[in-house]
């Protein structure tokens, strides 16, 4: 079994602590996730049990709803990793009144109207499964014993079937499954957070729940407004017919349109949504992406409107300044095109579903819109197929998986994949658990389990894993790729992982040409467009800015059209730093670095926060300091140690004062980067020291022999070696 605090699980999350067993079913850990610095909750289940919980969390992908990060099982059973809360149990600190509860409550039902469309029934909602953050926004946790048509069920899980007896609906007591049953517990929840008791009380209060209504509110509370009595108690009525029909339903009897309120004036159109909501128009374009989904949803109604926004304001999607939260946004747009897709599917006779989304998914390939494909081949496939057509679908999603490589992305296909049992995908399962363990630095293993596999999915985890080894076992994983590949599309691969190796090697002009080749070749316009950024970042080690700065903005305009934020923002941050490394005098550009920021693109946020430093230094700007320490602080989020050190580093000259207690430490921190970036550092510390010692260092380091007038990172190679430029 693991022990409580110091076990190092799946190689990356430190357990610092062991929840309390009363409040949970199984043990749960908190733990730091060793690659990320992010705080994660592990939960142990029985691994026989864990599709059930995992499904439901897959289904529930939506804000308020705990976010799956990652699983995998050993021999202590499965392990459920999500995204540690801080909060306290619902409904949260000091809300012991209607006008203090009303909040929390609102939400929590948008939250649940939302999970029951998906498919999913909680059955165990709960104070400790509800937690409620700071900003009064509840989260819904422990998917445990969930059930519906998006949730995989267990005909031998007898364990905790009727929920927790405190807040269990009486139909549950029953053996029934009804989304009312929510209602009811939420109900239960809301009463005794405003009276202190429960609704039926006394030693047999199975018998009284299934027998008696409950003891009325304004016995308890008699200045509670009637109507809001009315519906608490409607909530809990015996019969779920007699409750309302839905968690939407039970909102606006709660008052659920007077967020509303606090709305600003706006007329109904596209124009006007884009403009009262904010958040990064760049890159993401999350205004216009939310006003369309708006606009879709509710046809332009302005009472439709409101009522949306109101639902978006109660469960964190916006804040009170109408700033749209990017990962809320994303979930909940996700959860609207799976929603949309559900309904196209039933006016299509099933014989023809699956030829359907295989066409829509080759579509999506083209254009690198995997999300998109991802949620077509899912909801085909839970319609229940052939066993052709499934495994059809699920090879069709392996590649869009493995385009997207995200861990969520990977996880669902495993999962989708095991549950159908089919011998002949076992390859497909494969690769996914060794590209598991690559995420988890496990890199022998992955390898190893890799040994045998020749599909194009097993090669590009193969390298993925080998970039991170050895030079040799990079280049061996290379030339195996090349060996195997025959069709175009597949040499296409091959190039790109050659230009890859090729970067790591320091020869960037074979690098570009490279990438260049794959982008020429590549069957899928994303993939090319990929390969066209690997050459930009290759050209501007060559150096070649001026070619980087072509590529890049060619990649821009596509991506823009195609609406595609990773390879947008990528190409955005090698324009800047191919203009700074032109030595073209150039305005700051915060708005694209407060973007990357917001969006959480930490390793781009970091190298584009980087240039915009340096920019500023050049420019003797006065927010030069504050950009270097920014630069530096997003670099050790990220990960990444060259523009760690080189931000320390610039910033130590900037501000002499840092000078003392930091040089020792990033002239050692030197000799863990490329020689390159390890120079250029040398040589800003000399100049902020006077170190004729740090001077001859970063002469000794400096490894360019040609363009030495033109900057790379922060500096020239002429700079580094003797010319002043303080």
């Amino acid at each position: 079994m693991l022990e409580p605090e110091g076990a190092l699980l799946a190689g990356r999350y430190l357990v610092t602590e062991e929840l309390p067993r009363h409040a949970q079913r199984r043990r749960v850990f908190r733990a730091r996730d060793h690659f990320t610095g992010t705080l994660v909750a592990i939960k142990q289940v029985p691994a026989e049990l864990v599709r059930r919980e995992l499904t439901a969390l897959m289904a529930a992908r939506l804000p308020g709803v705990v976010e799956l990060l990652d699983h995998w099982i050993d021999d202590d059973g499965a392990n459920i990793v999500t995204r540690w809360i801080d909060g306290a149990p619902f409904p949260g600190p000091s809300a012991e009144t209607w006008s203090r509860l009303a909040g929390p409550t609102l939400a929590l039902l948008t939250i649940v109207d939302r999970v029951h469309r998906s498919g999913v029934v909680h059955r165990d909602l709960k104070p400790t499964n509800v937690l409620v953050d700071a900003a009064q926004r509840p989260v819904v946790l422990d998917l445990g014993i969930a059930q519906g048509t998006g949730v995989e069920s267990h005909t031998d899980d007898t364990e905790d079937v009727a929920g927790t007896p405190r807040y269990v609906a009486p139909e549950q007591l029953l053996g029934e499954i009804d989304p009312r049953s929510d209602l009811y517990a939420i109900g239960v929840m809301v009463y005794e957070a405003l009276t202190g008791r429960l609704p039926h009380e006394g030693p047999d209060l199975v018998g009284a729940r299934l027998l008696e209504p409950p003891v009325p509110l304004r016995r308890h509370l008699p200045d509670l407004d009637p109507g809001i009595a009315a519906a608490i108690e409607r909530l809990l009525a015996t019969r779920p017919a007699d409750r309302f029909a839905d968690a939407r339903e039970a909102a606006r009897a709660l008052g659920g349109h007077a967020t509303s309120r606090h709305l600003p004036p706006f007329r109904p159109s596209r124009t006007q949504l884009r403009g009262l909501l904010r958040g990064p128009e760049r890159v993401a374009h999350l205004p216009t992406r939310a006003a369309a989904l708006l606009w879709r949803t509710t046809g332009g109604a302005r009472g439709r409107l409101e009522e949306a926004l109101a639902d978006w304001l109660r469960s964190g999607v916006l804040d009170g300044a109408l700033r749209l939260d990017p990962a809320r946004f994303a979930a909940l747009e996700s959860a609207d095109r799976g929603a949309a897709l559900i309904r196209d599917l039933t006016d299509l006779p099933p014989s023809d579903r699956v030829t359907w989304a295989l066409t829509e998914s080759e579509r999506a390939l083209q254009v690198g819109d995997h999300d998109h494909a991802i949620a077509v081949l899912r909801a085909v496939l839970a319609t229940g197929v052939s066993a052709d057509g499934a495994r059809a679908l699920v090879w069709s999603w392996e590649r869009h998986a493995h385009a997207l490589g995200t861990p969520v992305a990977r996880q669902d296909l495993l999962l989708a994949a095991r549950r159908l049992g089919d011998a002949r995908l076992r390859p497909v399962e494969q690769v996914l658990e060794a590209a598991g363990r690559v995420g988890n630095g496990d890199i022998d293993r992955a390898l190893g389990e890799l040994e045998g596999l020749d599909t194009l999915a097993a090669h590009v985890v193969r390298i993925q894993a080998a970039r991170i080894a050895s030079v040799e076992r990079h280049r061996e994983a290379v030339e195996r790729l090349e060996r195997w590949a025959t069709t175009p599309g597949d040499t296409s691969y091959a190039a790109n992982a050659r230009g890859l190796l090729h970067y790591r090697e320091s020869r960037f002009q074979e690098a570009g040409a490279a990438h260049l080749r794959a982008a020429r070749t590549a069957e899928l316009r994303s993939l090319g467009l990929a390969a066209r950024l690997n050459a930009a970042a290759a050209l501007l080690e060559a150096p070649s800015p001026g070619r980087a700065a072509r590529e890049a903005g060619q990649v821009l305009r596509a991506a823009r059209l195609l609406r595609h934020p990773g390879h947008e923002a990528a190409a955005e941050v090698l324009l800047r730093a191919a203009v700074y490394r032109q030595s073209v005098d150039t305005d700051l550009d915060l708005d694209l670095l407060d973007a990357l920021e917001t969006l959480e693109m930490w390793p781009m946020a970091a190298f584009g926060a980087l240039t915009e430093a340096a920019v500023a230094w050049r420019r003797r700007d006065v927010r030069a300091a504050e950009l270097a320490d920014r630069a530096e602080r997003l670099a050790q989020r990220a990960g990444r140690r060259a523009p760690e050190l080189l931000a320390g580093a610039l910033g130590v000259l900037i501000a002499p004062e840092k000078v003392e207690a930091r040089v020792e430490a990033l002239a050692a921190a030197a000799a863990h980067t490329p020689p390159g970036v390890a120079a250029q550092a040398m040589a800003l510390l000399a100049a902020a020291t006077g170190s004729a010692d740090l001077r001859e260092r970063a002469r000794d380091l400096a490894p360019w022999r040609s363009a030495l007038a033109v900057r790379r990172e922060i500096l020239s190679p002429r700079e580094v070696v003797g010319a002043d430029f303080t």
